[in-house]
């Protein structure tokens, strides 16, 4: 699936403005309310005319941190629909098992983070790679995750 808005990392350096950066991260899996929400809630936070930047967690990545059977949505169909967000200004994907290197070439002013994390449960490589970074936190939306929808689903 193709939109302009997906594009290798380095495309991503490439068109690094004097606006702010601000980047998150994550699986993506089964995109729902959730993410719309938590996509909205960041760019509204975040400074005038920043660009906001979502890295996507691979297959081979979200098979690693949440099992074999998952992802339940493809990483180019996950990435398609990040991009379709109107909050989102570029979507890389990644293999890495952490965004530490991606953190470190960025250099964003902002680090969003879901409400399933704190700086107690942030890999330390990853704290370490945005020292110059504000790390912030977006609440879930009460109720909503991909793990309950695959839930409801199997116990219809």
């Amino acid at each position: 699936m193709h939109h302009h808005k997906i594009v290798s990392f380095g495309e991503v350096l490439c068109k690094i403005s004097p606006d702010p950066t601000v980047f998150t991260n994550g699986c993506f899996d089964m995109f729902h309310a959730g993410h719309a929400h938590m996509l909205k809630s960041i760019k509204r936070s975040a400074p005038l005319h920043s660009n906001l930047v979502v890295g996507i967690n691979s297959d081979e990545s979200v098979r690693a941190n949440k099992g074999s059977d998952r992802p339940i949505i493809c990483e180019e169909q996950r990435a398609y629909l990040v991009a379709c967000h109107e909050s989102v200004d570029n979507v890389f994907i990644f293999n890495e098992p952490t965004v530490e290197r991606y953190l470190r070439r960025l250099k964003p002013a902002f680090w969003y983070k879901g409400g399933d994390y704190d700086i107690s449960n942030l890999k330390l490589e990853e704290k370490n790679a945005s020292q110059n970074t504000e790390i912030l936190f977006v609440p879930f939306l009460e109720g909503v995750s991909a793990t309950s929808i695959i839930s409801n689903i199997k116990n219809k």
